[in-house]
C-alpha cells in the first residue's frame, strides 16, 4: 500500500535536513546503500588533516533503485532549468 501523495509532504515538512557533501554507494544481494558523509576540510588547529564524517546510511530495496534514479535526474534537469546552471559530473 503506497501512503498519499500528500501524507508523505506532510511528513516530509518535519524532517531535520543534514549536510553531506561526499557520497559512496554499494549494494548486497538484497539492498543497495547510500552512505553520507562530511568531509571537513583541514584546520590549522587539528595538525592539517581533514575529516570524513559519517552523517547518515540509507537502505534502500532493489526494487526503488530504479524509480530513484530516475527521480534523482528529473530534479536535477529541474534544477538545471530553473537557476540556468548546469552541474558538473563529479565521480567518486
Amino acid at each position: 500500500m503506497q501512503p498519499q501523495d500528500s501524507a508523505v509532504d506532510d511528513a516530509a515538512d518535519t524532517m531535520v535536513g543534514e549536510y553531506a557533501n561526499y557520497i559512496t554507494v554499494g549494494s548486497t544481494q538484497t539492498e543497495f546503500y547510500i552512505d553520507f558523509y562530511q568531509v571537513v576540510p583541514a584546520g590549522s588547529s587539528d595538525g592539517g588533516e581533514e575529516h570524513v564524517l559519517p552523517v547518515r546510511r540509507l537502505l534502500v530495496s532493489p526494487m526503488l533503485v530504479r524509480g530513484l534514479m530516475r527521480a534523482l535526474e528529473e530534479e536535477v534537469e529541474n534544477y538545471e532549468g530553473t537557476y540556468h546552471i548546469t552541474l558538473p559530473t563529479v565521480e567518486s
